[in-house]
Order: C-alpha cells, then structure tokens, then sequence
C-alpha cells in the first residue's frame, strides 16, 4: 500500500524532535517520528500519520496527546506510538520514556494504539526496551485493533523491592465503530504481559457497531486481556468511607470477554482486583490457568 502526500498540504517531514515543541495544526507524517531523550511533543490539532509507520518515544522523551487527534492517513492502520524504556532500569521520567493522552486526545486506526516495546523492521521485539510509562486520563482509542500494550517490567529497586508500575487508565474509551477499517479484527481494549500495578477506572471498552448483534463472538474482541499480571479494574471510592462509589465501575459492553486473565501453572503471585464492573450484552469474565 502507497501513501502519497499531496504537497499542497501542510505536512510534517520531520523525523526527530529534540526540543518543546508544540503541534497546534494539522499535519501529516510520512515517516516514523522519534522524540528523542529530553524533548516534549505536545499534539493539540489532527496529525495524520502514513501507512505501516509510527511515532517513537525514546527514554527521557515526552509525548502528550493532549486533546488532538492522531489518526491515519489511508485507508489501512498506522503502526502506533512505541514508549521505549530500559527494563533494568526504575521508572522516571528520565529513565523510560512517556505518553500521556489527555483532555479527550484520540489515537484512532491504529494497529497498536500505545506500546511498551520496540517492535524492529523484521517484527521481533526487544525485549530490553520495557518499562516506558503510559497514562490516560480522558483519552479515546477509537477504532485501534489494540488499544494499549503493556509489556513484561518489574519496576525494582536496588534491593529488589518492586514497586507499581507507573501505568493508570482512567476515563478512557475503548471504542469501535462502523467506520472500523474492512477485513480486520478488533483484538483488545488493553492487554497486560507480566507487568505489576497498572490501574485501570472509570473506562468504557465497547463494540459500537450497528451489526455487532450478526457478528460471531470471536469477531468483537475483548476489553483487557492479560497474562501473569497484577492490576487493579476498579470503582472510584469515597474517600469517607472508602467504599466503592455506585455507577463509577469500568464498562465492557457487546464484547467477546470483558476480562480474560491467564496465569502461568503453579503460580501464586497473580492478584486481579475487580469491582464495580458493568456488563451489558454478550460480555463474560474468563479466568485461565495456563498449562
């Protein structure tokens, strides 16, 4: 598949920020971006972004999706943003790299809407680039076959002591629509590999499409998916009497699984806290042992 584009079109060839900058109109990307060590790109406006290519965010670089748009340019998916980090490192904002969607921001028609890891040109992961930090307050993945990708990190001290990982998901929808591009399949909301204290409140994860009640299950994807993790799907709380507060669950609505949770054989590490869930439509919980 070819993107061209047009060049009477406001477009950005730029494939590194060093620097603040601020993106308040639109754009369009040709070729991967990267936001290099030390640098913040803030995207207010719509950035259209080319076939199969990506935005980068190195170790000590900043992206906020703040009320804008990123989206793509043809008629296929945009790869998505990668949060690189170091895995032996602790979470900072100096150490691993981070994204924040924000004040309604949108991440549409992507393959993989954010991830903690590099993905290399043959398609092998590194393994070695974990441990970048995610956090959405507001945000919309519309129309993403994978929403959020949290990838295997421990976030340890020097005496190993594991702490939180810094992700949380708060106010987040997890949405797809008829515009959903043809011939592909909706995987997950958020799925979580070997990860410890992601947070996830208050999120709508749903199938909004007019024909989703003629569609076999395995055809609606999922809300969260994860494997050997740790997180919290949780209610707001009064903070009084810290009980739940009623109607501020996470919602998963017209999905193949709300929750599918996998943990390996023998282990007993694996905790998932849920509460206040609310599921409408053909939505279950799965719980696996894998074997």
């Amino acid at each position: 598949i070819t993107s061209t584009i047009p060049f009477d079109i406001s477009s950005s060839y730029q494939t590194e920020i060093t620097g603040i900058v601020t993106w308040n109109d639109f754009k369009i990307l040709k070729e991967n971006l990267v936001v290099k060590d030390g640098a913040v790109l803030t995207i207010t406006d719509t950035v259209k972004v080319a076939y199969d290519k990506k935005i980068i965010v190195e170790p000590g670089g900043k992206l906020n999706v703040d009320g804008g748009l990123l989206t793509n340019y043809c008629n296929s998916f945009w790869r998505g943003i990668e949060v690189h980090g170091n895995y032996q490192l602790r979470q900072n904002t100096s150490n691993q790299g981070m994204v924040e969607v924000i004040n309604g921001g949108t991440i549409e028609h992507a393959r993989n809407g954010i991830r903690t890891i590099e993905e290399r040109n043959d398609g092998t992961l590194d393994w070695s680039k974990t441990g970048g930090i995610v956090r959405v307050n507001g945000g919309v993945f519309k129309d993403c076959r994978h929403g959020i990708e949290f990838m295997s990190y421990h976030n340890l001290s020097p005496n190993g002591y594991e702490s939180a990982n810094w992700g949380h998901v708060f106010n987040a929808e997890f949405i797809t629509t008829d515009d959903f591009l043809a011939n592909q399949t909706p995987y997950a909301g958020i799925t979580m590999y070997d990860v410890i204290g992601v947070r996830i409140k208050n999120s709508v994860f749903e199938d909004q499409r007019s024909n989703f009640s003629s569609l076999d299950n395995t055809s609606r994807g999922s809300g969260i998916i994860s494997i050997d993790a740790n997180y919290k799907a949780i209610s707001s709380y009064n903070i009084s009497t810290g009980e739940p507060i009623a109607g501020t669950g996470n919602e998963f609505r017209n999905l193949y699984y709300g929750v599918m949770t996998y943990g390996g054989t023998g282990r007993s590490d694996v905790v998932v806290k849920l509460t206040g869930l609310i599921l409408k439509e053909t939505c279950l919980i799965q719980e696996h042992l894998l074997m």
